[in-house]
């Protein structure tokens, strides 16, 4: 492929037909939510945080300041071609590049999402914003929020977390409290947890009485499953997790785990290789993944990525063993 025409690919990609900034991704399987249409309105990697641990990357633009990142223009469209061709899905998720609630649009599209469709809308987000009124206003239509929680204490939250100088854990926890106070739908708090970062016995004890004060309908216990953003986060082993849950209640806590899709979910984009570059510029995905995702077998999955990998589009990373493949970001 010569460079010009790479460059109109990744052109098309990006933003479709029409010259129009694709905020649909997927569908995609979810550890927690099943098959998931992904709502990406954030260029990479616009976020409050700058999470050790994120699978998107670090952080390139850190900021509290919600804006307008995309025009508007087109999204209903967009939303029109999807919802034209009925499929299976459990869930339609914010998620994507970056923090959602940044994201000036983000209450029009739930909107939008609630008009053509019946499935669950889910919002997942870091919490930073739930505080806010005008966010909680335009959250009050979704389904369910997923906000996260990783620290129980300010120096932790700052190593893990790595919020911007004037942002606060107690600030975190109070906004996330408000909005638990407001929220009539299903509100499940996301705990990350990282071997030597955030699991000793007194951390712990913290974070458990910051969820008391949030009142969340469910506790999801996570740990490093994908490529982390930053060198030396370790997963939490499944037996410590195990523990945390029998003490925090295992009626209410519970620990995110891998499902399996159905292999015939069909792909929105309109070839392989767009859908490839469109989902895994996203999410790192395992050929596992990739091959439930497309509905493709493995032989087939591995020419299209041994062609993007020649081509420096998409590259391999290991972590624990198991081989994830993610899109190659412009320097």
């Amino acid at each position: 492929m010569s460079i010009t025409a790479r460059q109109d690919d990744d052109r098309a990609v990006r933003e479709g037909s029409g010259g129009h900034r694709r905020v649909l991704f997927g569908p995609i399987p979810s550890r927690r939510l099943g098959i998931s249409l992904g709502v990406d309105l954030i260029p990479h990697k616009n976020c409050t945080l700058d999470c050790l641990y994120c699978e998107c990357g670090p952080t390139t633009h850190q900021s509290l300041t919600r804006q307008t990142f995309f025009p508007y223009d087109g999204i209903p469209e967009e939303l029109d071609r999807f919802f034209a061709h009925p499929r299976h899905l459990d869930a339609l998720t914010f998620s994507g590049y970056g923090e959602p609630t940044l994201s000036l649009h983000l209450g029009a599209v739930v909107q939008e999402l609630k008009a053509r469709s019946t499935v669950p809308v889910v919002v997942i987000t870091n919490g930073t914003l739930l505080g806010d009124p005008q966010v909680q206003r335009e959250l009050i239509l979704a389904d369910r929020v997923l906000p996260s929680l990783d620290a129980g204490s300010e120096e932790v939250y700052r190593r893990i977390n790595r919020p911007l100088a004037d942002m606060t854990l107690k600030g975190l926890v109070d906004g996330l409290a408000r909005f638990r106070e407001r929220y009539p739908g299903a509100l499940w708090l996301e705990v990350f947890l990282a071997e030597g970062l955030n699991d000793d016995p007194e951390e712990l004890k913290r974070i458990r009485a910051h969820i008391e004060a949030i009142r969340p309908d469910r506790i999801q216990l996570n740990t490093l499953d994908r490529p982390p953003a930053y060198p030396g986060v370790r997963p939490m082993p499944r037996r410590r997790l195990m523990e945390i849950v029998s003490d925090w209640g295992p009626e209410r806590t519970e620990i995110i785990e891998r499902v399996d899709a159905p292999s015939d979910v069909p792909a929105y984009s309109e070839s392989l290789h767009e859908h490839l570059l469109q989902t895994l510029g996203r999410r790192p995905l395992t050929l596992e993944d990739i091959c439930r995702v497309t509905g493709q077998g493995q032989e087939a999955i591995l020419t299209y990525l041994d062609l993007l990998m020649s081509q420096k589009r998409v590259r391999p990373r290991v972590v624990d063993d198991a081989i994830f493949y993610t899109v190659e970001q412009p320097e």
